[in-house]
C-alpha cells in the first residue's frame, strides 16, 4: 500500500508540467566600484602577460648559453681524441721504428757470430 502512494507521487511529480519564474533583471550598472575592479582585472592580466614573457626571455638565453656551452664542451673533447690519436699515432710509429732498429741490430749479432 505505501509503495503505491509512493509511486503515485512520484507519477504526479514527472507529469507535472515545469514551471519557469522569470524574474525581472536590470541590466548591471557601471559604478566607480565595478569599472575600478575591471581596471584591476585587466592591470592583472597585463601584469602577468609580461611576468611570463620576462621568464620566457630569461629561460630562452639560459638555454642559448648552455648549448654554447654545450658545444664548446663537445669541441674541446673533440680536439682532445683527435691529439690523443695523433699523439698514439706518433707512439706506434716510433714503437715500429724501434723494433726494425733492434730487429736490424739482432739480425746483424747474428750475421757476426
Amino acid at each position: 500500500m505505501l509503495l503505491g502512494v509512493i509511486h503515485a507521487a512520484l507519477a504526479r511529480c514527472v507529469n507535472m508540467p515545469m514551471v519557469m519564474e522569470t524574474v525581472a533583471t536590470t541590466p548591471p550598472r557601471t559604478t566607480l566600484v565595478v569599472r575600478t575592479i575591471d581596471a584591476a582585472d585587466r592591470a592583472h592580466a597585463r601584469a602577468a602577460s609580461r611576468l611570463h614573457d620576462v621568464r620566457n626571455g630569461l629561460r630562452s638565453t639560459a638555454l642559448r648559453g648552455l648549448d654554447r656551452v654545450e658545444h664548446a664542451v663537445v669541441a674541446t673533447f673533440r680536439a682532445a681524441r683527435d691529439a690523443i690519436t695523433r699523439v698514439d699515432a706518433k707512439g706506434a710509429d716510433a714503437v715500429n721504428r724501434a723494433q726494425g732498429v733492434v730487429g736490424a741490430a739482432l739480425d746483424k749479432a747474428r750475421t757476426w757470430s
